[in-house]
C-alpha cells in the first residue's frame, strides 16, 4: 500500500490493566469499571491496547489501527471480533469496522 492511514481520527483513554494485560498491540475488552483485559475469542473488540505499563493501560478506541487476521477478509464494513494469539477475524457478533487495508496476515481499519 502506498498510503498510510496512521493517525487518523486517534482517541486513547487511560484505563487500569487487568493483571492479564501485559503487552501492548493486543485487542482488548472493558472487564469493570475503567479496567481492561485482553479479549477472548469471539468477544467484541473495544479497542487495541497501544501500551500496557505500571498496572495501566493505554487503549485506542477510535482510528486507524492494523491487527493480525485469521482468516480472510474483505474491504468495506464488516463485522469483526478477537481470536486467540491477538488476533481478529470475521464476526457477524463482532464490531462493525471500516476495513481499509488487509493482506499479509494483517488487517487494517477504523475502530
Amino acid at each position: 500500500m502506498n498510503t498510510s492511514f496512521k493517525g487518523f481520527g486517534e482517541n486513547a483513554v487511560t484505563f487500569e490493566a487487568d493483571t492479564t494485560l501485559t503487552t501492548a498491540g493486543v485487542p482488548v475488552k472493558i472487564t469493570a469499571d475503567g479496567k481492561v483485559a485482553p479479549c477472548a475469542n469471539g468477544d467484541k473488540i473495544c479497542g487495541v491496547a497501544l501500551s500496557v505499563r505500571d498496572g495501566f493501560a493505554c487503549v485506542q478506541l477510535k482510528g486507524y489501527t492494523e491487527l493480525p487476521l485469521d482468516g480472510e477478509v474483505t474491504l468495506g464494513f464488516v463485522s469483526i471480533a478477537a481470536k486467540t494469539g491477538g488476533k481478529v477475524s470475521v464476526n457477524a457478533a463482532g464490531r462493525e469496522v471500516l476495513v481499509l487495508s488487509a493482506g499479509n496476515g494483517t488487517v487494517g481499519f477504523i475502530l
